[in-house]
């Protein structure tokens, strides 16, 4: 019985590394696909709750031009008067937001590019670089969330308009969590267990 189990272990072994030197380059230009993706659909979400319109007048204005992240405390307060501090705050909360998305979008179209060969070595070397890049960013949006000391007073998050829909300073954690993984977890695996069947150039045989 041990025998069939031990002989079944290595088949499935040898079928996974199978799968890997002839799929592999392709499973990682996939893979990146729906990293891009994933990043620019969290950028969008937090962009989104900033950029949203607020108020009655014409043209309208967006949220983090006249908003505060903190100090709602019932509906009649869901919009909180901002200070210079909190303005500056905000406006580095936009901009990191959008070069979140235009980054991602940008490697989403080159990575898609890299299906058909073209700079798929560059991309694959500079992988490790993006993928830093986008941890930074985002780590960038939770710590200027973090500026705000009342941000997640239950009250604020009642009635803040920046929470009505989502959260996006929980966004922006799952996109810390999601980048470190993707730049720790990926890294790792590629040198200890894919090593070059991943790779841009020819497939081992």
């Amino acid at each position: 019985m041990s025998g069939l189990l031990l002989n079944l272990h290595m088949a499935s072994n040898n079928d996974r590394q199978d799968f890997l030197s002839k799929h592999g380059r392709t499973a990682r230009v996939f893979y990146n696909n729906i990293v891009y993706v994933a990043m620019t659909l969290l950028g969008a979400l937090v962009l989104a709750s900033l950029n949203a319109e607020v108020g009655d007048d014409d043209p309208r204005v967006a949220r983090y031009e006249v908003c505060a992240l903190e100090g709602s405390t019932n509906n009649a307060s869901a919009c909180p008067k901002i200070n210079d501090d909190q303005e500056y705050q905000l406006l580095q909360l936009f901009n990191i937001s959008v070069s979140i998305v235009v980054i991602n979008i940008l490697c989403f179209i080159w990575s898609v590019a890299t299906h058909w060969g073209y700079g798929i070595e560059t991309h694959f070397m500079l992988q490790w670089a993006l993928s830093a890049v986008n941890l930074g960013l985002l780590s960038g949006v939770v710590g200027w969330y973090n500026a705000s000391e009342g941000l997640t007073e239950e009250a604020n998050l009642e009635n803040n308009i920046y929470f009505v829909d989502f959260n996006p300073y929980a966004v922006a954690i799952v996109g810390v969590v999601a980048g470190v993984l993707d730049l720790v977890l990926f890294n790792a695996l590629k040198l200890g267990v894919f090593k070059s069947r991943c790779d841009a150039g020819p497939m081992p045989q």
